[in-house]
Order: structure tokens, then C-alpha cells, then sequence
């Protein structure tokens, strides 16, 4: 009945995964990793280990975001072929009401 309804099932995953990046890029955010010019090689595959679970966690907003886009196109297109039959009905009934009503 309602355009949205398909959508929210996903709500809680959207705002989990978007509660989970943004505590992500918040974190780190508050360090200044351009003025350590001595980094060590475990410091750097920290620092990269972090930088790939960033890019999962976004790959999977992405992933969510694009199946959350998808239901809402399946959901309009629906709603549109509902409203030309309610549409075409509305007509129909319409055009009946005026053939009985000149006929009498």
C-alpha cells in the first residue's frame, strides 16, 4: 500500500552500518598520521589493516545501500502500474456513470 513499506526491514542494517563508519572515521580521525614521519612496518600494517576494514565496511554500506535502491525501484515500478489500473478503473467507472446517467 504504501511506496516506503519495502524499505523498512533495511533501516536498522542502514543505520548499524552507518553508526559502525562513522565511529570508524572518527577514530581515525583524531590521529595525525602525517606529522609521525618515523613509522614502523608494524605501525604501517596497522594503519593498513585499519584502511581495509574501512573499505569493507563501506564496500557493504555500498552493497546495502545498492539492494535498499533496487527493492525501492521494484517498489515504485509497482506503485506506478497500480496507479495506471487504478487510473484506468477510475476512467472506466467514470465514463459508465456518464453513459448511464445520458441514457435515462
Amino acid at each position: 500500500m504504501f511506496w516506503w513499506k519495502p524499505i523498512l526491514p533495511f533501516i536498522p542494517s542502514i543505520i548499524d552500518t552507518a553508526s559502525k563508519l562513522y565511529n570508524t572515521i572518527k577514530k581515525s580521525g583524531n590521529k595525525n598520521h602525517a606529522s609521525d614521519i618515523s613509522t614502523s612496518v608494524a605501525d604501517l600494517a596497522k594503519r593498513v589493516s585499519s584502511l581495509e576494514e574501512n573499505e569493507i565496511a563501506q564496500a557493504k554500506l555500498i552493497k546495502n545501500m545498492a539492494e535498499q535502491l533496487s527493492n525501492m525501484t521494484t517498489a515504485i515500478n509497482l506503485l506506478s502500474k497500480r496507479f495506471t489500473i487504478a487510473l484506468t478503473l477510475a476512467i472506466g467507472a467514470f465514463i459508465v456513470i456518464i453513459i448511464v446517467l445520458l441514457v435515462r
